[in-house]
This record gives C-alpha cells, sequence and structure tokens, in this order.
C-alpha cells in the first residue's frame, strides 16, 4: 500500500528551480501527517497485511501566466520519500 505526497511548482526548467525542488515543501509536519493517516488507514484494514510505504512525486509545471495553459515538464516519484 503507497500512500503519497504530492506536490508542485511552476518553473523555466526542473533543472533551474530557484525555491527548491517540490519535494522540500513536504516538512516534517506533513511526513508525520501522512504517516499518522498511513498507520490510521492500516488498522482501519487489519486484513491487508502489506508494508505500507510513503512517496512523494513531484510535478514541474512551466510558467505559463494562465493555470489552463500550464503543461507539465516533468515528473519525479520519489520511493520511500521519507526512509522509513
Amino acid at each position: 500500500v503507497v500512500f503519497v505526497e504530492v506536490k508542485s511548482r511552476s518553473c523555466v526548467s526542473p533543472d533551474d528551480m530557484p525555491y527548491g525542488r517540490p519535494a522540500l515543501a513536504v516538512t516534517k509536519d506533513k511526513q508525520r501527517f501522512l504517516l499518522y493517516a498511513a498507520k490510521a488507514y492500516m488498522r482501519e484494514h487489519p486484513e491487508l497485511k502489506l508494508q505500507p510505504r510513503l512517496d512523494v512525486v513531484e510535478v514541474f509545471f512551466d510558467n505559463a501566466d494562465k493555470v489552463k495553459d500550464k503543461k507539465i515538464l516533468k515528473i519525479n516519484h520519489i520511493p520511500n520519500a521519507f526512509g522509513e
């Protein structure tokens, strides 16, 4: 079972991120909340008997002015992002 935090940023290039990568926005508090949610879900579904995994997905959008015009430049999946 995989629990995923998705973060996005607009940029000119995924290699040029003046405000840092989207994954950096997954603070310790957000990590704790995701872990808490995963544990609660697993308690509610003991029949699963699976090891949960906590991932982050980064979505990089171009810098288009209008939301409807934005294009995805890159998607980066970080499995087991918190090393737990």
